[in-house]
């Protein structure tokens, strides 16, 4: 995708796109966050700005999902909607030097992140979908003004204004770990075509100490982080837990890991690092309750 965007190749680069996914995706994030910022305003025409506003974010995205624009973004450029040709193609003669970085989330799940080495905002995060055995699409677009950070208001919490004394407890919840895992053990599947088996796979099985979770959780949404024995952290991983848990006891989660990548020095560490001298973390992003209510750190 990059050289067929360097050569501002648009069938090239759209061969590794799905593009109706793609749209889609990126439309249903924008409506709920503008639906979630006018339900919590009180605006009495809520509803009416609602429909009104996704009209406009499905056009809008429609005309900036094009093989143009996601060349223009994988180069750390800033594409822009309504350029004229001109302005167009002075952005495409002027090269900007990008910053990528890369990793998995999951086994059909990679995600690369670019952005220009000289600016200071985050980095545009392109989400690739495995389709079939060796080929991947584009299928996602995280862009730095979506920071999702908002949580889900809920009835009882919409008009409450925190004190000073509350916001201070909901930052020392945030940073205190509501999950803590012990690795038990781990092992490395080598791939065996005969066997059906396509993928070498480092595969861990987890015990999850639930005891600082404050209620009953429906699904927890985060980041695991292996580090070695001075806190460096060697990987991250994109974790999800969809089974109920309940405070106070123990989950375990047998054969889960990643997909193992020969050419990744992190990757290349894990498999060669006896579990002795890792450590152990988990930052949760978003937790759902049994409750029905929703929290996002």
């Amino acid at each position: 995708m990059k050289k067929a965007a360097e050569k501002q190749d648009a069938d090239a680069l759209s061969r590794y796109v799905d593009y109706p996914v793609l749209r889609e995706s990126l439309k249903a994030n924008f409506n709920a966050m503008m639906a979630s910022e006018i339900a919590q305003s009180d605006n009495p025409f809520g509803a009416l700005g609602t429909a009104l506003g996704a009209a406009l974010v499905n056009q809008m995205i429609d005309a900036f999902i094009t093989p143009e624009s996601l060349a223009m973004m994988i180069k750390g450029e800033e594409p822009k909607i309504g350029d004229s040709e001109k302005q167009h193609k002075e952005k495409t003669s002027s090269r900007t030097e990008a910053e990528t970085s890369m990793s998995y989330e999951g086994m059909n799940q990679f995600v690369v992140k670019v952005k220009d080495k000289n600016s200071s905002e985050d980095p545009i995060k392109f989400i690739y979908k495995r389709a079939g055995i060796v080929s991947w699409k584009l299928s996602a677009l995280r862009l730095p003004s979506f920071k999702g950070g908002k949580t889900m208001s809920t009835a009882s919490s919409k008009s409450t204004k925190l004190d000073t004394a509350s916001k201070k407890a909901k930052s020392e919840k945030v940073e205190k770990p509501l999950l803590a895992p012990t690795l038990l053990n781990k092992r490395f599947q080598e791939s065996n075509w005969e066997s059906g088996v396509y993928e070498e796979a480092v595969w861990f099985d987890i015990s999850w100490d639930t005891a600082s979770l404050p209620k009953p959780t429906r699904a927890i949404k985060g980041t695991l982080i292996i580090s070695d024995l001075f806190g460096e952290s060697k990987l991250r991983l994109k974790w999800t837990i969809n089974e109920p848990l309940t405070p106070g006891t123990s989950y375990a989660e047998k054969g889960v890991g990643f997909e193992y990548n020969q050419f990744t020095d992190s990757h290349k560490w894990v498999r060669a690092t006896e579990l002795k001298d890792m450590t152990f973390q988990f930052e949760a992003t978003d937790i759902i309750y049994q409750d029905g209510t929703q929290e996002t750190f």
